[in-house]
């Protein structure tokens, strides 16, 4: 009987040790990572001239900037050591300069609020547009008369961040697609011949193949052959980008690849 009960009492702890060896513990842990938003935008700095883009995703790259709200940092465009503040700022990139980067309508007058020219200006907008090579700013509002600049040459345009950004970093980042020789392809949309002073200008226009809106207009060195209006699918055009018109990129010195 007490060889009966030893060994009942002997599977009691063997079966007691086997659970608590098999028991899992489990604990969750929650560990925060920054998300960093990708980056779909095409990078001017990295396309192959001879590798055409789709006109739809030029022109989103193109005016990624426009309509966004920024917080820019740069110098009064003044002409003494100060200056007043009105309605209006005009931001440089060196207290020296002359070149304007930045144009700022402000929301309220500021009733000539001083600032010192060497003292770099903190302003809040929305991008609307460019003039002359100036980007427009509107809504604006003055965050402050003083900040420290910190410059970026990697922005993006889909994740501003919250630091300021110096005038001449977002200047050149707007202004990046400017002048670069790129081949595009797109559906082809239409012809515009225009006869002036100056002379004639041929434009074809290519549209984006699935909203067949147009995006991209091309200024031919020669006359487009009539071709393109059978097969208006796949054209592919290489030139060079010289800004905007009515809300569409402009290349000159165009020419027909296929």
């Amino acid at each position: 009987m007490k060889n009966l009960i030893l060994l009942s009492l002997i599977f009691s702890l063997i079966f007691i040790f086997n659970n608590c060896k098999n028991e899992v513990i489990e604990e969750t842990v929650n560990i925060e990572e920054e998300v960093i938003p990708e980056n779909t935008l095409l990078n001017p700095e990295k396309i192959d001239v001879n590798t055409p883009i789709p006109v739809a995703e030029l022109k989103k790259a193109f005016f990624a900037w426009e309509g966004k709200e920024v917080t820019v940092i740069g110098y009064c465009d003044i002409m003494f050591s100060y200056g007043s503040v009105k309605d209006e700022v005009k931001l440089v990139d060196d207290p020296d300069s002359s070149t304007q980067l930045i144009y700022c309508k402000l929301l309220k007058d500021y009733e000539g609020e001083k600032v010192e020219q060497t003292t770099a200006i903190v302003v809040k907008g929305t991008i609307d547009g460019s003039s002359f090579g100036s980007i427009t700013l509107k809504d604006c509002e003055i965050v402050s008369i003083a900040g420290e600049i910190k410059e970026n040459n990697n922005l993006n345009p889909e994740n501003i961040g919250t630091e300021p950004i110096f005038v001449q970093d977002l200047h050149n980042s707007y202004f990046a697609w400017n002048n670069k020789e790129v081949s595009v392809t797109g559906y082809y949309s239409s012809t515009t011949t225009s006869t002036t002073s100056y002379g004639v200008t041929i434009r074809v226009d290519l549209a984006d193949p699935e909203t067949k809106d147009k995006a991209v207009g091309c200024r031919m060195l020669d006359e487009p052959p009539e071709s393109i209006a059978n097969n208006r699918n796949d054209i592919v055009i290489k030139g060079i980008i010289k800004g905007e018109v009515f809300g569409n990129v402009i290349m000159e010195e165009c020419e027909i690849v296929q």
